[in-house]
């Protein structure tokens, strides 16, 4: 087992270019801290991810990024749990007090999972996880929205599974599927992250008015 902080080094390492961290030693980035909508916490491939979503999103939506942990480490459950842990308490500082949607995309979106579940077990409430381009589909017991690309080849469609099993024993608490403009690895382009954003936003606006975050027949089957 490697040590946590042999990974943090790494990571701050290739977070030279998250311009809008507080501090060197800082592992999160963020835009539009004052909006007013309920913030969300996403974890990215990259700080261009997170500018191009924060300025499709608009100035009233608080985004806090933080890097996965692609190319600083092997991405066992006990680190990415380690990982989620510090990013966890790092944002417990920063917005110590509310609900939080958390998300990820990619590689990203499994340390998502483990942040979201970190950031219950200090007592926050996370109404929502969003998992973008997600492939493990490890178990989570509160409310999941899908996001995949309809010309990805993770697109569970197309992809020749029984999806509709996989999710339901996954995602006990409900789930949403949907499909956004693109193929893997280019949802961040001009010409595919209004979409992204619109969609994110309309799941972050159903959540506000305490709707349900998932439609109620998928709940656990």
């Amino acid at each position: 087992i490697e040590p946590l902080d042999a990974i943090l080094s790494r990571q701050r390492m290739q977070l030279v270019d998250w311009h809008t961290r507080r501090s060197a030693e800082a592992l999160i980035a963020s835009r539009h801290e004052a909006g007013s909508s309920m913030p969300i916490f996403w974890c990215f491939q990259g700080p261009e991810e997170l500018a191009a979503l924060a300025d499709a999103l608009g100035p009233e939506q608080p985004l806090f990024g933080v890097r996965s942990g692609f190319n600083i480490m092997q991405y066992s459950l006990h680190n990415m749990d380690m990982l989620a842990d510090r990013y966890a308490a790092e944002l417990d500082k920063l917005r110590p007090a509310g609900p939080i949607l958390v998300g990820g995309n990619c590689q990203g979106a499994q340390i998502a999972r483990s942040i979201a579940q970190a950031l219950r077990r200090r007592g926050r409430a996370v109404p929502l996880l969003l998992l973008m381009e997600e492939s493990l589909f490890r178990a989570y017991d509160r409310p999941v929205a899908l996001l995949f690309g309809d010309r990805s080849r993770l697109n569970p469609y197309v992809a020749g599974f029984d999806h509709a099993r996989v999710f339901k024993r996954s995602y006990p608490a409900g789930y949403s599927v949907d499909l956004i403009s693109g193929a893997h690895g280019e949802y961040f382009g001009l010409e595919n992250v209004r979409g992204l954003a619109a969609r994110i936003a309309a799941l972050a606006a159903t959540v506000a008015r305490g709707d349900p975050a998932v439609p109620a027949k998928q709940a656990a089957g």
